[in-house]
């Protein structure tokens, strides 16, 4: 069963979202002009409801948006409906981290998740999506080492490690932390090699130095187009 048509039975008999399970029921079948047709009823209901009642929805729809594996579910006119909603949820400064959550997903604003966690300090999903986030920009730093180079100092480097330590310390164990950890723990690893490398007066290259030392771990993470093997 392929996840519109689950969608589709999912909502079919829920009060206020039977367009959007026509929305996904036209999308199953790849009648694209019927789905927006469906969509555009959707928005509608939602633009008539009360505002309690759109924050549910805006609620419930991201969060299946975040989970499933279908880019389309939530089409642009549709998307742009839910990040005002949860934008005004934000302006109202609610002691809940689901608008600000919400809209860091939707629109890559990171500063949300931010605030997020600033609501609710263990909020799962924005601490991990900021240690992924930081991880990856570190990694994209770490690219440079394969030419000698690193733009943070050993100061700069070791104080965001701290930071996405502390995320990845308040989450709760399962594979997506494990991955995270494990992530972590190889760009640290990366990183006192080449604090070790800086130590000495060499002449040749970080990969060189790698390879003399036989550190394949760090030579098989950096990209091989940035040096000559």
């Amino acid at each position: 069963m392929s996840n519109f048509k689950k969608i589709t039975e999912d909502y079919l008999l829920r009060p206020g979202y039977e367009n959007f399970a026509d929305y996904c029921l036209f999308r199953e079948k790849g009648l694209r002009k019927l789905a927006f047709e469906a969509l555009d009823k959707f928005m509608l209901d939602i633009q008539v409801t009360s505002r309690q009642i759109q924050q549910k929805i805006a609620n419930e729809l991201v969060e299946l948006h975040a989970v499933s594996e279908i880019h389309t579910l939530l089409p642009y006119p549709l998307k742009e409906l839910l990040v005002n909603i949860l934008q005004n949820w934000c302006n109202q400064k609610p002691a809940d981290p689901t608008p600000y959550r919400w809209v860091a997903f939707l629109t890559w604003n990171y500063d949300y998740y931010l605030e997020a966690i600033s609501v609710d300090p263990d909020d799962q999903f924005s601490l991990y999506e900021l240690a992924k986030d930081q991880l990856e920009r570190l990694d994209n730093d770490i690219d440079h080492l394969a030419n000698t180079h690193f733009m943070k100092t050993k100061e700069e480097a070791t104080n965001l490690l701290k930071k996405i330590d502390n995320y990845i310390c308040r989450l709760q164990p399962n594979n997506k932390t494990r991955y995270l950890k494990a992530y972590y723990e190889k760009l640290s690893f990366i990183l006192s090699i080449w604090w070790e490398y800086c130590l000495l007066s060499r002449a040749s290259s970080f990969t060189e130095y790698c390879r003399e030392q036989g550190h394949e771990t760090v030579l098989s993470h950096l990209p091989i187009d940035f040096y000559i093997t």
